[in-house]
């Protein structure tokens, strides 16, 4: 075989290698999916679990093992020697209370993708958020929360074009929102640090498009400071959002609204 002729099959047999590694790189590596919501939320729980344990003795501080139950978001820890956690003063939640952004809090997507048979999966977050809520005793009468979509931001830029522009149009629809719309009330009084998960029902308006959801939130108080965190699931057809998938990237046709919030008395 003539030696050109031994440069070509090489050069056609490297090409599609080299382009296979360019999309695991992308898949496993640069587009590394952000830890879920109800992972974070766990971790913090856990670690307020540790800050407000109380010793049931003034001798060495009891160890403590967190919960690691894979299908619910288990953060209540247990501890050794019967030590216990302070518990709250029944009006402690009593009142109004906004959006810590000073905090690290989020509202994001989170969309399963196939780039060239490879899946992956799509996240974006901004911290961009606003809201507040209002607290009877143990009821939550009112709660409204709203995010700058044009400030979600993923790992990838060109992701993120597509997403702002083609896909949610966030000229036209610059903010997604949320309204409670049934009270929620507590089963009783947590204690701190206790992780306490309701259900929740309201308005979410994404797109332009306004529609009624009822999803699992999760929370709990620790230092005169409230953490919630869920996840709503989305059909993208019911908020009239585009098709995301273009060229060799095909999605879902559904993903998650992610969120972990802290509130601050407001």
């Amino acid at each position: 075989m003539k030696r050109w002729q031994k440069r070509s099959l090489a050069a056609a047999v490297a090409i599609p290698i080299l382009i296979f590694a360019a999309i695991l790189i992308y898949a496993k590596v640069i587009n590394k999916a952000d830890t879920q919501a109800a992972d974070e939320f766990k971790d913090r729980a856990a670690q307020a679990q540790l800050a407000t344990t109380v010793a049931p003795t003034p001798t060495t501080a009891p160890a403590v093992v967190v919960s690691e139950s894979p299908e619910t978001v288990d953060a209540v820890a247990t501890t050794a020697a019967g030590a216990t956690t302070a518990p709250l003063a029944n009006d402690l939640l009593s009142g109004a209370w906004a959006v810590d952004n000073t905090g690290d809090i989020y509202v994001g997507y989170r969309v399963e993708e196939v780039l060239a048979g490879v899946n992956t999966t799509a996240t974006g977050r901004t911290t961009q958020v606003t809201g507040s809520a209002t607290i009877d005793g143990l009821t939550w009468s009112t709660a409204e929360f709203t995010a700058d979509v044009a400030s979600i931001k993923s790992d990838q830029s060109r992701r993120d074009d597509q997403f702002t522009g083609r896909i949610m149009q966030a000229d036209q629809f610059p903010t997604a929102s949320f309204q409670l719309t049934q009270p929620i009330t507590l089963p009783g009084t947590p204690a701190e640090a206790e992780v306490v998960t309701v259900g929740a029902t309201g308005d979410l308006t994404l797109h332009g498009v306004t529609k009624s959801v009822t999803f699992d939130l999760n929370g709990f108080v620790a230092g005169g400071k409230i953490t919630v965190t869920g996840a709503i699931p989305i059909l993208f057809a019911d908020y009239a959002i585009e098709d995301p998938s273009i060229g060799p990237v095909a999605t879902e046709n559904n993903g998650l609204l992610e969120f972990l919030l802290v509130l601050t008395r407001g």
